[in-house]
């Protein structure tokens, strides 16, 4: 038997849990049912990406977007674990490396490859968290804060939210630069 997430043998009397998701698309596809008939077997491992993700073995989710959703989770967390660490837990950003080595990212450095995710309640927010870290990413100073929040940040989810096209760090320097000449290297 393998885990559903990193495809991992699972040994015959080692720990693993099936989890019945009770989430399916809204087609009612053939691979939902079967999810939801069958359940997801996961590794211990994998189990504990999991909890440390903010999922819950038993809670509801749609089954093929969970790898997707623990591999966000894994960038963003160590994104910050660089650039912005409070409230990051080592173990967190162990667990964190250790699925994104599992699942064949062992070569990508979200750190240096991704933005921040997340939403944040206002500007103001943005600009006392993960503002100047991103700052600090950039190589840019300190006074384009309000500059990069303008650019960065759009309205969204009851809140604001990375704007839409924005992928990478050179993305990013790209719009800075369309939108407002080339930005002076701190």
């Amino acid at each position: 038997m393998n885990c559903h997430l990193c495809d991992a043998v699972i040994e015959e009397d080692a720990p693993y849990i099936v989890w019945h998701t009770g989430c399916g698309c809204y087609g009612g596809c053939e691979i939902c049912a079967k999810y939801q008939r069958d359940g997801l077997t996961l590794c211990a491992d994998c189990c504990e990406t999991v909890e440390c993700s903010g999922l819950h073995p038993g809670s509801r989710i749609f089954a093929p977007e969970l790898e997707m959703r623990i591999d966000g989770w894994a960038c963003d967390l160590l994104w910050h674990a660089v650039w912005n660490p409070t409230g990051i837990s080592v173990h967190d950003a162990q667990v964190a490396r250790a699925w994104m080595d599992r699942t064949g990212s062992a070569d990508y450095d979200p750190a240096m490859s991704d933005l921040p995710g997340g939403r944040y309640a206002s500007v103001d927010e943005f600009k006392r968290t993960d503002g100047p870290a991103l700052l600090r990413r950039l190589a840019l100073p300190a006074d384009r804060l309000d500059r990069l929040a303008d650019v960065y940040l759009q309205p969204g989810f009851g809140g604001f939210v990375r704007r839409t096209g924005i992928f990478t760090p050179e993305g990013l320097l790209e719009r800075l630069e369309r939108v407002g000449g080339r930005p002076r290297p701190a």
